[in-house]
């Protein structure tokens, strides 16, 4: 692979092939085909890896629910907990499935104990599969040479230069004499090559294999949203297809985006629990959509951070269909991922002989209210809820709904008889058909007083109106109407 046009041309990437017929990362692409002629060449293309390499990621989470880069065309796969789902031989064939399904038919696969065998594992030639029985990582990488575990250039000419040529020549070394020679470096080669792993060491370090989450690293580092979604999709499929096999739902979720500043995360809880990935990815994209990463991202992880038994919903048959409560549930707390809790709000009735006053909006905890409606919904089936929430008897008359203005309207009152006749409506004036009242209000006295005297007016055209005078200010007012 060429990087670069002219003279000014590098080799980025050889085969194992062209690596022994003499060719060299960074050589001049023009000295290369000067020592090999017969040399296939194509052009360097990172976008094109990245995306190859996005996809191939995605895939293999198919097989686990950690994957991280390793190197061009290489991932670390997390392969606990597989002893619960058909052991290493199930492990080997989901991931090779998945390689599979994403063009990759020459997939080789190395199961170990530490991270340093699984890469010498995979680098054995004409060996699809490797894997190393528990506590035999030393044996195994004991007649490999020094370029077999990840050490660096510089490390690596020390030790042959010293006389050692294999890693279980270096394993047979005492420790001390090692940190003498070589030091810190030296020290990790050594453990590496005894096969040695305190469990702060690998990809997946410290991570538990019985959680609720699914990480994915990036092929490098990246600032557009297209390959977040495109990894967070196949995060979420995995995900729920882990908590439908124990029959369970997520109820709080924790987005994590690593970025080269640090990680920033968020804390995404549906309206009620759910496993279902579109529902979730809808969730998780609306936060993205608002989220300012502090640095390019690096990877994705998402974790189940509090999960419920799954709760079967009895439908009725002779009923008309309801609304989906999920594509409800899912609208709610996207309004309230982008606008606040208080997007979402119910009317609460308030003490207060003032009308204007008798209600106020509050905000609705969404996974309480749905939880507490169903409640009652299953405790009484004939029951109906009404706006604050507790039981009504069912009718099928409609009801009618008093709609206040914010603020009294003035309205201009044409006087027949000592009553009001007709109304001034939208330019025009519409006759009184029946009235009601005056219902006389007053109160308030010690901070805002009132006196209104309400009446309750149906006009020949249809309009059920809410209108009342002050005497204090001497005008009429429109406050609400019905429907």
């Amino acid at each position: 692979m060429v990087q670069g046009k002219g003279k000014q041309a590098l080799v980025a990437a050889a085969s194992r092939a062209a690596h022994r017929l003499g060719i060299e990362l960074g050589m001049r692409a023009a000295d290369a085909r000067a020592q090999h002629p017969g040399l296939r060449e194509w052009a360097w293309s990172p976008a094109l890896y990245d995306r190859l390499q996005t996809e191939l990621a995605a895939a293999l989470l198919a097989a686990s629910p950690r994957v991280s880069r390793a190197g061009l065309g290489a991932f670390w796969l997390d392969a606990g907990g597989w002893d619960r789902r058909g052991g290493e031989e199930a492990f080997i064939e989901a991931a090779r499935s998945a390689a599979l399904a994403a063009g990759y038919p020459e997939a080789r696969v190395g199961v170990t104990g530490t991270a340093a065998a699984a890469r010498a594992a995979t680098r054995l030639e004409g060996c699809a599969v490797c894997q190393v029985p528990p506590g035999e990582d030393a044996c195994f990488l004991a007649p490999l040479p020094l370029r077999a575990l990840p050490i660096s250039e510089e490390l690596l000419e020390l030790l042959e230069a010293l006389g050692l040529a294999t890693a279980g020549e270096l394993a047979a070394l005492e420790v001390g004499e090692v940190e003498a020679r070589l030091g810190a470096a030296g020290v990790q080669a050594h453990r590496w090559a005894r096969g040695l792993d305190d469990g702060r060491e690998g990809p997946f370090a410290g991570r538990a294999a019985d959680d609720w989450s699914v990480e994915v690293e990036l092929p490098g580092p990246v600032d557009r949203l297209e390959p977040l979604l495109f990894l967070l999709k196949s995060c979420l499929d995995h995900l729920s297809d882990a908590l439908a096999a124990e029959g369970l739902c997520v109820r709080e979720l924790e987005l994590t985006i690593e970025t080269e500043e640090g990680p920033a995360r968020q804390t995404i809880r549906p309206a009620r629990p759910t496993r279902r990935a579109p529902m979730l990815l809808s969730l998780c994209r609306s936060v993205l959509d608002g989220l300012r990463l502090p640095g390019r991202a690096l990877g994705v992880r998402v974790e189940a951070e509090e999960v419920v038994p799954a709760v079967a919903e009895q439908a009725d048959l002779f009923e008309p269909p309801q609304p989906d409560p999920d594509a409800l549930a899912t609208a709610l707390t996207r309004l309230q991922g982008r606008w606040g809790p208080e997007a979402v709000v119910r009317p609460r009735a308030a003490d207060s002989h003032r009308p204007e006053r008798q209600g106020r909006w509050e905000p609705v905890e969404l996974m309480a209210e749905l939880t507490r409606r169903a409640a009652l919904a299953q405790a009484d089936g004939s029951a109906v809820l009404d706006g604050d929430g507790t039981a009504a008897e069912r009718s099928d008359a409609p009801a009618l709904i008093l709609r206040l203005w914010p603020q009294p309207r003035p309205l201009e009152v044409r006087i027949e008889a000592g009553r009001p006749g007709a109304l001034a409506l939208d330019g025009g004036w519409r006759s009184v058909r029946s009235l009601q009242g005056p219902e006389r209000l007053s109160g308030d006295w010690w901070e805002d007083e009132y006196r209104r005297e309400y009446y309750r007016v149906t006009t020949e055209a249809g309009d059920l109106l809410w209108v009342f005078y002050d005497p204090r200010r001497r005008g009429w007012f429109w406050h609400g109407w019905w429907d």
